[in-house]
């Protein structure tokens, strides 16, 4: 029995189902890829770029996403992708996501840096926190060119990841499966806050 979607935090089993043996098997890198309600706006800017990392296998969660005409064996799109085994294998390198916070925070946990793009009300405050934070790239004008650089700067920049360092020691030494995610982008917002600009309660 594999757990569908993730708590934060949630103890990987260790392995995989089998129909996605074969694929992680091939593949040098695994990108977990989730844009919720921005998925229809960057459809096309990520398929296009998909096609120019053939030997990284996308995995895309959702249930609604669309690969058309594209037939390589590099994507899969499951809504019920075992997140936690993906987020913990030694061959997941990023997250590319609209900011949404479940999922985003999921990944912080497994210090794995995120390419954070799109435009809706469900990310914003997510897509904040990566550029903020700098754990990983956010994209503001989205095209394939865009995504492809950003790609290349967080797979190779070892800044995110060690970024990450703190935000993922900090919610594996907190009940994660409780936590609400404001409480956590409070917690590293006060932090970076100049204390000429606190006022006390």
């Amino acid at each position: 029995v594999y757990p569908i979607g993730s708590y934060i935090g949630a103890t990987a089993k260790g392995n995989i189902p089998d129909q996605y043996k074969k694929p992680v098997l091939l593949a040098s890198k695994i990108v977990i890829v989730y844009l919720g309600e921005d998925e229809q706006a960057h459809r096309d800017n990520l398929l296009e770029v998909i096609k120019l990392f053939p030997h990284y296998l996308f995995v895309v969660i959702s249930k609604t996403f669309d690969l058309g005409q594209y037939a390589k064996g590099n994507v899969i799109v499951d809504e019920h992708a075992p997140l936690d085994e993906f987020m913990n294998h030694e061959k997941t390198a990023f997250l590319i996501s609209n900011g949404e916070w479940t999922i985003l925070l999921n990944s912080f946990y497994h210090n794995l840096p995120a390419i954070a793009i799109g435009s809706s009300a469900e990310g914003a405050l997510g897509r904040q926190f990566v550029k903020d934070k700098k754990v990983g790239v956010y994209i503001s004008q989205v095209n394939s060119q865009a995504l492809e650089n950003a790609i290349r700067e967080v797979v190779f920049d070892p800044v995110y990841r060690n970024n990450l360092k703190d935000i993922s020691r900090y919610l594996k030494s907190t009940n994660t499966n409780n936590l609400i995610p404001n409480i956590i982008f409070n917690h590293f917002s006060a932090k970076s806050t100049p204390s000429s600009t606190k006022t006390d309660l």
